[in-house]
């Protein structure tokens, strides 16, 4: 944490503060606090205990997610070594779910995570069907509510006659 650690349990717990209003909430800053003051038990003497640390209602978030920021700060910070600018545009929802943690190693994980600075949407193609082209398939059509979706690369539409 460099230059906070010389900061009192209080600015830690103002900046925390500060950083949970603002409207585009910087995951990776809020988990790297949460992770020095779980490390070093900096929430004594604000709360009675870590979950009612995180209950605090100025968080402004629930307990649950500021405890996913936490975990996407050890996996990807402490676990793997990462930097925020490692994992900058790349979706959140998409660092948390286990099918993309699962392939990454320390030596693997830029290359790995590279892939995944897209859209949402894209990003889960990926993880389900790996790099398949929907542009290039020739697509296996079955249906899916409504829709038919290709098994070999996930495109989907209303009617597999027309394509």
């Amino acid at each position: 944490m460099g230059s906070k650690m010389y900061m009192s349990k209080f600015e830690l717990y103002k900046e925390l503060l500060k950083l949970s209003k603002e409207e585009n909430v910087r995951t990776w800053k809020m988990g790297e606090l949460l992770y020095g003051i779980k490390e070093n038990k900096g929430w004594k003497g604000i709360a009675e205990s870590w979950r009612a640390f995180l209950s605090d209602p100025e968080f402004e978030q629930s307990p649950l997610t500021l405890e996913r920021y936490l975990r996407l700060y050890d996996f990807y910070g402490q676990k793997l070594g990462l930097k925020q600018e490692d994992i900058a545009g790349i979706d959140v929802k998409i660092l948390g779910t286990k099918k993309i943690k699962d392939k990454l190693t320390p030596k693997n994980a830029l290359k790995v995570l590279e892939k995944f600075r897209v859209s949402y949407s894209d990003a889960m193609r990926l993880l389900r069907f790996g790099n398949k082209n929907p542009l290039t398939c020739k697509h296996k059509w079955s249906p899916l509510k409504q829709l038919y979706e290709c098994s070999k690369c996930g495109e989907r539409t209303q009617n597999p006659d027309e394509k």
